[in-house]
């Protein structure tokens, strides 16, 4: 048997498929997480032996990561589903001469980390092995019952914390940009700047230096008025005016807050849209101050809001499913989650908004491509695979978060090497100082071959 080596391309197609449709079809989507240990048999459509990962379903489709160790070099294995006929003048691959692939396969390594976008994954070597392998991905489609992988049973012992998922109140800001919007403010890049927001919402926006460092193309504009026609607006004034609303280019939940104010002997009016208040200023009606940088994600735009999640008394709510709880006049209610700082403190976390879109989807929050600009400014968050069973992200101890006041994490995933020898890790020092023994394996989450970052400030709690 001979493989064929199928054009990288295919991984970007499939992916901006997943993109394009996610609303229509997000429940046919699932997560895919474990650790596993693999003997390898018979490959069944060639001679050699085989450890398949994730078996083939009918239109099923994965994409995600895998990190294996194995007792012999190894090639993994990604095999993509032929059409009927469509394998002529090509070497195929068949497990039952009926349903044919084409694979891609690379280098032969005792260990290796790779992505992989496909119908099905496996390792392959010349002679059997054992291999233990952990993936990471999502799956659209119906898997086969064996490729669907559950999270393996936690084991003991487990720690479960108090007020794990709370709820934390935020005023509401309205804007308009094409509609109405309502957004909120949790954070600024410097005391002045956050004092006065704080006084105007009457809440207490926090100090991010890291945003003023956020690089200018991944940021929107937002228009505040100091005077004109009285409304809504954070100052009073007419509703402010961001650039754009999730799903549209140039969407960012950090906003560099411009205030405007209508000259004197010019007529007041309500400006609509960024285009109107940019005319406005062209034409010398009003002038433009740059105030610093905020972080203000957006909870409703015109077509859509963040997933409202049913109320829940529960301190245990699934990270997935939602975050906003529901909006009461000026204000919005969602749900905050705890997680250890780098100190071991524990803070409360809101998910505004993540990337990429799947990750969006499942999780209920606002889509924002722009957060992979802001890699440079986003603190190291890590959630944990195996070991102690808790209430972190993937159903193992608490999430632990790195140093920083970035309210963009960066995603990682954290895994045992013998998850019976597990500890409670409560700082971002605790799993250096195990990385550094050898004892866990640290790597980026990356669902979808794509950066995982998401917008989840720090803000206080209610309840």
């Amino acid at each position: 048997m001979r493989y064929v080596l199928l054009a990288v391309v295919a991984a970007a197609v499939i992916a901006g498929a997943y993109a394009a449709d996610q609303h229509a079809d997000a429940g046919a989507r699932k997560k895919i997480h474990f650790t596993q240990t693999f003997e390898s048999s018979d490959d069944p459509g060639s001679d050699g032996h085989m450890a398949l990962l994730l078996a083939p379903g009918h239109g099923t489709l994965y994409v995600g990561t895998l990190t294996y160790a194995a007792s012999a070099p190894a090639s993994p294995v990604v095999l993509h589903e032929l059409a009927p006929g469509a394998g002529a003048g090509q070497p195929t691959w068949s497990a039952d001469g009926i349903t044919t692939y084409a694979a891609s396969v690379l280098g032969a390594r005792e260990s290796g980390s790779t992505e992989f976008t496909g119908a099905a994954l496996a390792l392959r070597s010349d002679a059997p092995f054992t291999a233990t392998a952990s993936v990471d991905a999502w799956t659209r489609g119906q898997p086969a019952e064996v490729a669907v992988q559950p999270r393996p049973e936690p084991p003991e012992p487990e720690v479960r914390i108090a007020r794990a998922a709370v709820p934390a109140v935020i005023p509401l800001s309205e804007g308009v940009n094409g509609g109405r919007i309502l957004y909120v403010i949790t954070g600024a890049d410097g005391p002045g700047l956050a004092s006065d927001v704080s006084r105007a919402t009457g809440y207490n926006v926090t100090v991010s230096a890291a945003l003023a460092r956020a690089p200018a193309g991944s940021v929107q504009d937002l228009y505040v008025f100091t005077n004109g026609i009285r409304g809504a607006g954070l100052y009073g004034f007419q509703p402010d005016v961001p650039s754009a609303s999730p799903g549209e280019t140039g969407y960012s939940p950090l906003a560099r807050m411009v205030e405007a104010a209508w000259k004197n002997g010019q007529k007041e009016s309500l400006l609509g849209s960024a285009a109107d208040v940019r005319e406005a200023a062209e034409r010398g009606r009003i002038t433009l101050e740059e105030r610093g940088i905020i972080n203000a994600p957006h909870v409703s735009w015109p077509g859509g809001m963040m997933e409202v999640r049913a109320q829940s008394n529960s301190t245990r709510v699934p990270h997935e499913g939602g975050q906003l709880l529901g909006i009461d006049g000026g204000e919005a209610t969602f749900v905050a989650r705890r997680a250890w700082g780098p100190d071991g403190a524990a803070v409360h976390c809101v998910t505004f908004g993540v990337t990429p879109p799947l990750a969006a989807v499942v999780a209920g929050a606002a889509p924002s491509p722009a957060l992979e600009n802001l890699d440079g400014i986003a603190i190291d968050a890590y959630r944990f695979a195996n070991g102690i069973a808790g209430d972190g992200a993937l159903g193992f101890q608490p999430d632990v978060l790195g140093p920083g006041d970035s309210p963009i994490l960066r995603f990682h995933i954290v895994e045992w090497h013998d998850p019976g020898d597990a500890l409670l890790l409560g700082g971002a020092g605790d799993i250096e100082e195990m990385r550094g023994e050898g004892r866990v394996l640290v790597y980026p989450a990356r669902p979808l071959n794509e950066p995982h970052l998401a917008n989840c400030p720090a803000v206080p709690t209610n309840g």
